[in-house]
């Protein structure tokens, strides 16, 4: 396993995966998770989610959160 630290072995930085994270100057149109969520659709890229409970008392922002 690569991610345990092994004696004698010089450990190597990770390096940053940003794919899919938006510029946080230049937020994106709709909901902030679209670029990096499996479920987004095209609503989400357009259109801000409201916060809404779901029947279990969770509240979400999601367009498709009866989905997951």
């Amino acid at each position: 396993d690569s991610s345990a630290p092994r004696v004698g072995v010089r450990l190597k930085r990770p390096e940053a995966d940003n794919a899919g994270l938006p510029d946080p100057f230049k937020p994106p149109r709709g909901c902030a998770f679209a670029t990096r969520c499996l479920i987004a659709k095209d609503k989400c890229t357009k259109l801000v989610p409201e916060l809404r409970s779901l029947d279990n008392g969770v509240q979400v922002a999601c367009h498709f959160a009866e989905a997951t």
